[in-house]
C-alpha cells in the first residue's frame, strides 16, 4: 500500500514536470514566433524606407534632368528623325517605282519599305528603344515588349 502511494507520488511529479516541460516549450516557440513577426515587421517598414527613397530620388532626378531640359531632348529629336525619314522614304520609294521596270510590284514594295521605316520611328518614339534593339530582346526573352 506504501509502495503504491509512492509510486502514484511518483507518477504525479514525473506528470508535473512534463507538464512544465511542455509549457516551457510552449513558451520558448511563442517567444520564437513573436521576436520572427517583430523581424519581419521591421524588414518591411525598412524594405517600404528604402522604397520610400528610392521613388524621392528617382522623383528629384528626373525634376533636375527636365529643369535642365535633358528629359525632353531625345524625344524632340526622334521626332525631327520622324519628319526627315517619312518624305524621305516616300520620295525614295516613287523614286524606285519610276525607275523599275514592273513599276507595281516595284511601288508595292518600296511604299512597304517606307511604311516600315516610318512605324519603326513611330516605335522608338513610343518605346525609347529601336526596331533592332527590341528584335535583339525578343530574340534573348522571347518576348517583344517595350
Amino acid at each position: 500500500m506504501e509502495r503504491g502511494r509512492e509510486g502514484r507520488e511518483r507518477e504525479r511529479e514525473r506528470a508535473r514536470e512534463r507538464a512544465r516541460e511542455r509549457g516551457e516549450r510552449e513558451r520558448g516557440r511563442e517567444r520564437e514566433s513573436e521576436r520572427g513577426e517583430r523581424e519581419r515587421e521591421r524588414e518591411s517598414e525598412r524594405a517600404e524606407r528604402e522604397r520610400g527613397r528610392a521613388r524621392e530620388q528617382e522623383e528629384s532626378e528626373r525634376e533636375s534632368r527636365e529643369e535642365r531640359g535633358e528629359e525632353r531632348e531625345p524625344y524632340r529629336r526622334t521626332k525631327a528623325k520622324l519628319g526627315l525619314y517619312l518624305p524621305l522614304s516616300i520620295s525614295l520609294s516613287l523614286t524606285l517605282s519610276l525607275l523599275s521596270l514592273t513599276p507595281s510590284l516595284s511601288l508595292s514594295l518600296s511604299l512597304s519599305l517606307s511604311l516600315f521605316i516610318y512605324l519603326s520611328l513611330v516605335y522608338e518614339i513610343k518605346c525609347k528603344k529601336s526596331i533592332y534593339e527590341i528584335y535583339l530582346i525578343s530574340k534573348i526573352t522571347g518576348q517583344a515588349t517595350c
